[in-house]
Formats: C-alpha cells, sequence, structure tokens
C-alpha cells in the first residue's frame, strides 16, 4: 500500500509541476502580450505626434492672404511698440533751419483718404488675390 502512496504522491507532484509550468507559460504569454501592446502605443503616439507636427509646420508655413498679412503685422509688430522712456530720449536741441526752405504753414489734405486710400487698397488686395 505504500507503494501505491508513493506513487500517487509521485503522480501528484507531476501534475503540480505541469500545472506550474502551465501557468508559467500562460504567464510569458501575457507578458509578450503587454509588451507587443506597449510597443504599439508608443508607436500610434509617436505617429501621431510626428502628424501634429507636420500639421503645425504647414500652417505655419501655407500662404497667407493679404488681410491675414496685415493682421498679422498689427498683432506681431504695431502691438509690441512703446514708446521709450524719457530718460532713454534725447534730449538736444530742435535743428536750425536757417538758410533752408520750410513750409511757413501746413494744410490739411482732406480728400486723401476719401478718393485714394480705399482705392489704392482694393488695388492692392485685387492685386495679391491673382
Amino acid at each position: 500500500m505504500s507503494e501505491k502512496i508513493r506513487e500517487l504522491e509521485r503522480q501528484l507532484q507531476q501534475a503540480k509541476a505541469r500545472e506550474e509550468e502551465a501557468r508559467a507559460r500562460e504567464e510569458e504569454a501575457r507578458a509578450r502580450e503587454e509588451e507587443a501592446r506597449a510597443r504599439e502605443e508608443e508607436a500610434r503616439a509617436r505617429e501621431e505626434n510626428e502628424r501634429r507636427e507636420k500639421e503645425k509646420e504647414k500652417l505655419k508655413n501655407q500662404k497667407t492672404t493679404l488681410a491675414e498679412y496685415l493682421h498679422n503685422c498689427h498683432f506681431d509688430i504695431y502691438q509690441k511698440l512703446r514708446l521709450a522712456g524719457a530718460s532713454e530720449s534725447s534730449t538736444g536741441l530742435a535743428t536750425s533751419v536757417d538758410g533752408k526752405y520750410y513750409p511757413k504753414w501746413l494744410r490739411p489734405w482732406t480728400e486723401f483718404s476719401a478718393n485714394h486710400r480705399q482705392e489704392h487698397f482694393n488695388d492692392i488686395i485685387r492685386v495679391c488675390e491673382l
């Protein structure tokens, strides 16, 4: 009978060993799948980042319309202009006009903006839209 008990114990140990090996294989398979998923996710994230960078670069380098250009000039250049403080300005005397020609008075040119400014602006827009 003790022979039979030893045989059963041996079979039980073999079954436990097989079960342990099966668990180890399953765990390895899960780990490989997880690594593969992580690599795929990383690749997707990298591709998405590259796509966003290309789109950003494309928007940055695309041609602009005249209206966009003027708007950008206004906000990027004009808005940054600031008057210097009094300590940074010159304090010299005014230029002498002795012996030089200069107007004694100035007259406003009121028709300029009505007649020329809008007309020229429209011409510029028309040329730039071609």
